[in-house]
């Protein structure tokens, strides 16, 4: 990286918010068009600059286009997914799914039933990483939402993770929700921090939890046969209910878990069995109630942050033994929203799309 663009990042990276999108995924997904689209914020009676916006990266670039209209509010919980040409096929703010035209799917409201959903956050949640999108290997039309919310807002904890199917061939091809707010577990669940990576066979995928006031990590198989697990694993340091988040590298080889309090786990990835290895704890010099975390598209650096600082790590490439079971991900960079600007995407989530797309170009290995 040059240092001009070291700079700039470093600039950028002192305003940092992190958002639950999709793009989590450590995943190419330039065939499938998943992790191209970024959404945020809402219509707002002055108009551009203010209100929503989208990022779209299916040229390379970072495009930034308004939609002053959006009328489902996108907060911090904002997943999407989108086709093989990028076009947007559902989205949700952890409260609603929201159709391709921005209006309201099929049976698509009511979803984490909560005090904090119906009487906080009714107009969609404020809880990063809260919301997970996973296609069904078994169909092309079936979608999973994995989802959760504050159960107990006193300890900011969740009792239940969630998982509403979606079927994109009913409704004309709107889609509509056919299952809602089946609970898969219960318990003390970290609120947010889900995310996944592709399994080793390149078919199916592994979708991470993680538990409160516990070094237990929760995961999930999503395979043609339907939803197994949970699986558990203890590995770590113990982390009470925070405001952190977690991400894969591009390659789905290592796994990150930052807070500004309890600081930054990172771990190597067995794709086949979904076991994390090789626990390494880093301190970092920070204490703030926001954090984000993102690797590079190349995979060499590691960026951690909060409101007030962003940190930078770098560590020497691996040879890692091949797997019988391992599936090239592919070579697309992935991008992760999970860096971005500190500021209220409801009041200005235009400008600070603006922001964003000069970081996302930046140059990074």
């Amino acid at each position: 990286m040059n240092h001009s663009g070291s700079i700039e990042k470093r600039a950028l990276c002192r305003f940092v918010f992190s958002v639950a999108l999709v793009f989590g995924f450590s995943y190419s997904a330039k065939s499938q068009g998943l992790n191209n689209l970024w959404q945020g914020g809402f219509e707002h009676i002055s108009g551009p600059p203010w209100g929503g916006s989208d990022i779209e990266f299916s040229t390379g670039a970072a495009v930034v286009t308004s939609v002053p209209d959006r009328v489902i509010d996108l907060k911090n919980t904002s997943a999407n997914i989108t086709n093989a040409a990028g076009d947007l096929l559902f989205f949700s703010n952890g409260v609603v799914v929201g159709q391709a035209d921005g209006d309201t799917m099929l049976n698509g409201t009511g979803l984490n039933p909560s005090d904090y959903t119906d009487n906080w956050y009714p107009s969609g949640l404020a809880l990063p990483q809260a919301a997970l999108i996973i296609p069904d290997p078994s169909s092309g039309n079936r979608f999973y939402l994995f989802h959760c919310t504050f159960d107990d807002i006193p300890t900011l904890t969740a009792y239940n993770l969630y998982v509403t199917t979606i079927d994109m061939s009913m409704n004309g091809g709107q889609g509509a929700v056919v299952q809602k707010n089946q609970v898969l577990m219960t318990g003390s669940i970290q609120p947010g921090k889900l995310n996944a990576v592709r399994h080793g066979n390149g078919r199916d995928w592994w979708v991470y939890s993680h538990e409160v006031n516990s070094d237990r990590f929760w995961r999930f198989l999503v395979s043609p046969n339907g939803i197994d697990g949970p699986y558990q694993q203890t590995i770590g340091v113990v982390r009470a209910a925070d405001g952190g988040r977690t991400a894969f590298s591009p390659d789905g080889s290592k796994f990150a878990y930052y807070w500004g309090v309890s600081d930054l786990d990172i771990f190597s990835v067995d794709r086949c069995s979904g076991l994390l290895t090789d626990p390494v704890h880093i301190d970092i010099d920070d204490y703030d109630g926001s954090a984000g975390v993102a690797f590079s598209p190349g995979g060499r650096f590691l960026y951690v942050s909060s409101g007030l600082t962003c940190t930078k790590l770098i560590w020497r490439r691996q040879t890692l033994p091949r797997r019988s079971c391992i599936s090239p991900l592919g070579t697309r960079p992935i991008r992760h929203p999970h860096l971005l600007r500190h500021c209220s995407m409801q009041r200005n989530w235009h400008q600070m799309a603006r922001s964003i797309s000069a970081l996302a170009t930046a140059p990074s290995n």
